[in-house]
This record gives structure tokens, C-alpha cells and sequence, in this order.
């Protein structure tokens, strides 16, 4: 491949592990240009790290399949970015998100809205730029469309249909997993029937497809290059993005990068720091001493005593709490019932220790009745 101009028969390039390097971003340039990001990292961790500490500043960056924590099932945090997912709190592996937006950390959190009627394939933030002296929401979708259900096409139509399409630009960020020949590479010519309902819903609204047409986004086990990442964005949106390439840089994923340039001709926002005012003439420093030498009074015990003592009272403490063993109700038993059957174990159980210790008949005999 040579820049964006890939040949359909070219295999797409792997790129190795990612560099422990945290980049800071710089927020004077995140002005009148700006690059937003997407990509499915395929539930590697290596691949999401790698991306989060891309060198490239860009404003936001929408992935489909990102790694999740497997103490918490979410995507991981980056002092850089703003993690925004879609499911606030999951409880299993199967309730992960399926996508996730990260916004830089120099955009203003004021400036940020986050829908609260998001579902697992599908996230959607909005942020608040100028244009042209006009606040504007700029409002990103990542949807990730399941194999075989394609389930999040049926949410996407649900969220437009609820919205107003052609009054702030919004930008479409999705992993379609259809092909179509609109957007296949050259002598591909296999396609999903159900590829017409993202025609449908998206031209019904007014969004138009920007990322380049044939060229591949995704490398299949088979090793046939297939175009299923795909950007589209509405009349508003298309004015202000200059361009939407295929990145070469993949961050070790099986999917190619979709990068749009956005140049707004001015500054997307105003970032201010609101400065901190201190009279040291004004602080009551009497005050301040008086409980200095309140809290540090002198003691009669020794220091190795009074560390003795406090040792003791957590040790007691801790001893008092008693031992507790995690219940979990998918492991229980739908005829347990603690009330009754509890004291008759710990009965059996103490008959068991006495009969171990003593091995007298009578014990013995205990434990049989």
C-alpha cells in the first residue's frame, strides 16, 4: 500500500507490540483541525493499549470491540482520555460493551454529553465545539453490528429515529460486518442482503458515506481483504471533515484505522483554568497552631508501647469481625435454608471435632444419632 491508495489484492500490514510511552497531548492544538479515530481492536489488549497511547492527537477515539478488565467487564482507563461506555456497570462477560468513546482529556467535561440511552452496541457522545461563532454538538456514534443477528442496525434506526439528523453534524462510526458494492474492494463481489438497510436508514437521514470505497479494512482468517469499517456522516458534518483515510498503522488488530480530519476554520472551544485567589493575610494562622499543639501533646508512654497498643486494638478488631465465607446465589442450593440448617451443621460439625479428640464410644455415638 502507498498512503490511502491501497490495492484490493495487497495484504494489509501487522504492526508489532505497543510502546508503555504515555503521550500528552497538547491542547492548543486542538483547535481549528482535529483527527478522530476509529477502529475495532478485536478484544486484544495490545491492540487497545497501543491505541490509547497512539502519538497522533487526536480529539476522540471510537472503537468497536475494545479489551475490557476481567474484574470489572469494562474497556481500560488512560489519564489522557475520558473513558465513556455505553454500560456504566456490567456484571458479567456477557454484558460488556461492545464499543466505547474515548474524548481527550483537554476537551472541557462541560463541553461533553454522554446519552444515557445507550445500549451495548452502540455509543453516543456529543461534544460542544464553535462553528462559525455558533455552539454546535458534534455527535459521534460507534456501533458495533453483530455476525449473523446484525442487531445493532436495528438500534442505530432507533436512535435516529429519535433525533433530528440534520441540525448539528454527526459523525457515524461503525463496524458493519456486511459488504456491499458500494463500499467493496474492486473484483469483490459478494454481498449481504441486509447491507441495503444501511443505505436505507443512513440516506433516509441524511448521511452520506466518507470513507474510501474499496479500499480494505479488514484482513479475514481466509486472508481475503474485505471493506466492513465504515464512516458516514450527515450534510453538516461533511462540510467541516477535509478527509477520511485508511490508516496503515493498525496497532496489531485484524482491522485498518479509519481516521477523519475535521477543520472547523477557528477554535472548537475555549479551554480556561479558572485561577485559584489566596490572601495569606486572611488566614487565621493563631488558629492553626492552637490545634497543632492540641493534636500533638506530649505522652507518658513510649513510643514502642503506644505502637503496642494500637497493634492490640486492630488485631482485636479484626479477630472480632469472625471469619465470613462469600456466598454466591448461582452456587446455592434452591432447598437451602439457612435459619434451619445452619445450626443443625454446626451441631454436626462440633460432634464431629469431639468425636476426632476424644474417640470414646460415647462420641462415637453422638455422631451416629
Amino acid at each position: 500500500m502507498k498512503g490511502s491508495q491501497a490495492q484490493p489484492n495487497q495484504r494489509i500490514r501487522f504492526t508489532g507490540r505497543f510502546s508503555n510511552t504515555i503521550i500528552r497531548l497538547n491542547p492548543t492544538n486542538l483547535h481549528s483541525q482535529f483527527l478522530i479515530l476509529q477502529l475495532n481492536c478485536h478484544n486484544q489488549k495490545d491492540t487497545t493499549l497501543s491505541a490509547l497511547n497512539n502519538k497522533q492527537q487526536h480529539i476522540s477515539l471510537l472503537f468497536q470491540e475494545p479489551w475490557v478488565y476481567h474484574h470489572n467487564f469494562k474497556p481500560p482507563t488512560h489519564q489522557a482520555w475520558r473513558r465513556l461506555t455505553p454500560i456504566t456497570s456490567p456484571g458479567t462477560w456477557a454484558e460488556r460493551p461492545w464499543t466505547c468513546i474515548y474524548i481527550c482529556s483537554f476537551v472541557p467535561l462541560k463541553n461533553i454529553t454522554f446519552s444515557n440511552t445507550n445500549s451495548q452496541n452502540l455509543t453516543q457522545v456529543a461534544i460542544d465545539i464553535l462553528l462559525k461563532g455558533i455552539s454546535q454538538k458534534l455527535t459521534f456514534f460507534a456501533l458495533y453490528n453483530p455476525p449473523r443477528t446484525f442487531s445493532g442496525l436495528q438500534e442505530l434506526e432507533q436512535r435516529l429515529s429519535e433525533m433530528n439528523t440534520r441540525l448539528y453534524p454527526m459523525v457515524i462510526a461503525m463496524d458493519s460486518n456486511l459488504l456491499h458494492q458500494l463500499w467493496n474492494p474492486k473484483n469483490y463481489h459478494h454481498q449481504h442482503p441486509q447491507a441495503r438497510n444501511i443505505l436505507e436508514i443512513c440516506g433516509r437521514r441524511d448521511f452520506k458515506f466518507i470513507s474510501p470505497k474499496g479500499e480494505p479494512t479488514f484482513m479475514g482468517a481466509s486472508g481475503s481483504a474485505t471493506t466492513i469499517d465504515l464512516t458516514w456522516a450527515n450534510t453538516i458534518a461533511n462540510k467541516i471533515i477535509s478527509q477520511c483515510k485508511v490508516q496503515l498503522e493498525n496497532h496489531s488488530s485484524d482491522h485498518q484505522p479509519i481516521i477523519s480530519e475535521f477543520n472547523i476554520g477557528g477554535k472548537a472551544f475555549e479551554i480556561t483554568e479558572t485561577p485559584i485567589s489566596m490572601n495569606p493575610s486572611m488566614l487565621d494562622k493563631g488558629k492553626y497552631i492552637n490545634q497543632l499543639q492540641y493534636l500533638s501533646q506530649p505522652t507518658k508512654e513510649g513510643i514502642e508501647e503506644i505502637a503496642k497498643q494500637l497493634s492490640n486494638f486492630l488485631q482485636n478488631e479484626y479477630l472480632s469481625q469472625g471469619k465470613y465465607v462469600k456466598t454466591r446465589a448461582n452456587k446455592q442450593k434452591a432447598w437451602w435454608d439457612k435459619k434451619i440448617l445452619m445450626p443443625i451443621m454446626k451441631e454436626g460439625n462440633r460432634e464431629r471435632k469431639w468425636m476426632l479428640l476424644t474417640r470414646s464410644g460415647e462420641s462415637k455415638l453422638a455422631k451416629r444419632v
